[in-house]
Formats: C-alpha cells, structure tokens, sequence
C-alpha cells in the first residue's frame, strides 16, 4: 500500500509547521530513497510502526525498527530503505513553516535525527487524522491540518529519545501518570518517598526521571499545582486564606502566602481583589 497527499500551500503564511505532503507505506518491499545534499527542501520525517528498515548517514548505517523514526532537515542528503524481508508501517510527512527551525531545534541537521518515540497510540492517532484531512483537503482546514502537524511533533519532541533507549519509554508515562495523580490531589501530604513509590521508582531515580520528563524538580511540580489550585479558591471566593492554605497542602498560612508572593508578586489576598474587583465605569 502506498499513500500519498500533496497540499497546496496555505493562504496564511505564518503557520509554525504545515505539511508540503504526507503518507504511508505499508508491505511495500521496494521502498528506499537516495537524494544528494541540496536537493530535498523540506522536512522530512517517518515513523515506523512495524517492521525495519536502515538509514545510511556517510557511510555509516543504522538498523530503524518498530517505535522508532528518523528526521532530515531540508537540504541533506537522505538514504534509507525498508527490510526487504520485513517491509516497514511507515508514516511519513515532508514539512515546513515559519518556526520548523525554532521549535526543532537543529534537529536533523548535519545528521539525521534518529530516535524512540511513546506514546504510540496518541502519536499513530495524529498521524492518521492528518492523513485524513489531506485526503479530501479543503482550504478551510489549513488551520486544523497545521495545528494537527503541530501537535504530533511537540508530542515527539517531549516523548522522543535516542535510539539506545528502549521502545515504548514505559517511564515517561509512568511518570506523567504520577504527576497527573500529585495534580489532582495536591492538597494531601506528597513527600519525595511517595510520589516515587507511586511511580515505582526509588526517590533518587525518580527525581531524575521526573525532571527528565517534566522539566522541574517534582516539589517544584508540587508547589506549582498548588498555587494553581490556589488561584481557583481565591477567585471564587468564600474561603479564607488560611482555609485555602489548609486545602491546597500548605501546613501554614505564613507560608503559603510567602510561597504564593514569590511566584504572583502579590500577596494571596491582593491577588483576590485584584481579579475580583467591580470594574468602575470611567467619566
């Protein structure tokens, strides 16, 4: 099976990515590609779903297998082919737009980016719904189809790792799963020894894993829920501040309100007339 969806090229010219065209290869044995540096102008990136295939880079090649991909950024030279023996599931989008080079950060440039990626379920889901958009496009879309584009490379970019790590990445969604757990009851006692636990990981290895994924220390996360919490507490009104000290973690109101003056650059309670003032028509 071979697929492929050509888009024309938007009428706003400031999306962050948009795809020039998109597809899949599936079962087709015959699959490679071989363009010298210079020829190719776009983004060009695939995920294999099953199956194998290699990517040569200066001679040197690579084994690509189920969970894994690869990106080019426009201009190098690409080499790569499906296992004959065991033809790959590939999707594939050639890309470009306004922040490609910002938001991926030198990402396939001089070399291919070769990594691991999650969340595969999420991940294939994204991909198919792009597809489905450049099936029947319609100009109406442009904005969906960039923003589906969008979407799928910030989820690799946060789910995505060298290829020496192991397919599925299991800890990143251990990890977010316990974050999302701290998130929803951030008023009850969370030490280092239980969220680890919770996550299945010794504290030391968690705090590792856990500023790896979410990009800040785990009391960092904490202390950010809660003063987010905070904020819903002391719009809606009825509570003091020390009962909404009480229901978000904090063990006293003194510091809580320190907390919450070094992050808002208010105390709680200006915070609360601030957004919960009656505007005053002006004369």
């Amino acid at each position: 099976m071979k697929l492929h969806y050509y888009l024309p090229k938007p009428g706003f010219g400031r999306y962050v990515v948009f795809p020039e065209s998109c597809g899949r290869y599936l079962e087709e044995a015959k699959h490679r590609e071989l363009r010298p540096k210079g020829l190719f102008g776009y983004y060009n990136l695939h995920l294999l779903f099953d199956g194998g295939g290699k990517v040569t880079y200066k001679g040197h090649t690579t084994e690509i297998q189920a969970g894994q991909g690869f990106l080019f950024a426009p201009g190098e030279p690409q080499q790569y082919e499906t296992n004959r023996s065991e033809p790959w599931d590939v999707y594939w989008i050639h890309f470009y737009g306004a922040g490609a080079d910002a938001l991926l950060e030198g990402r396939g440039i001089g070399k291919p980016w070769l990594f691991t990626f999650g969340r595969q379920e999420r991940i294939r889901s994204l991909l198919d719904k792009l597809l489905g958009l450049s099936t029947a496009y319609e100009s109406g879309n442009e904005t969906i189809v960039s923003a589906t584009l969008y979407e799928l490379l910030v989820e690799l970019l946060r789910s995505s790792e060298g290829l020496s790590a192991s397919p599925g990445l299991d800890y990143q969604e251990r990890i977010r799963k316990t974050a999302d757990q701290i998130s929803a009851s951030c008023g009850e006692h969370w030490d280092l020894e239980r969220m680890a636990s919770y996550a299945g990981y010794s504290p030391t290895y968690f705090c590792r894993l856990f500023q790896r994924v979410m990009g800040r220390s785990p009391a960092s996360f904490l202390q950010e829920t809660r003063i987010a919490r905070s904020k819903k507490l002391l719009v809606l009104g009825g509570l003091t501040v020390k009962q909404i000290a009480e229901q978000t973690g904090f063990n006293q109101s003194s510091y809580f309100i320190r907390r919450f003056r070094e992050r808002e650059g208010m105390t709680p309670e200006q915070y609360r007339l601030f957004y919960t003032r009656p505007v005053t028509p002006e004369a």
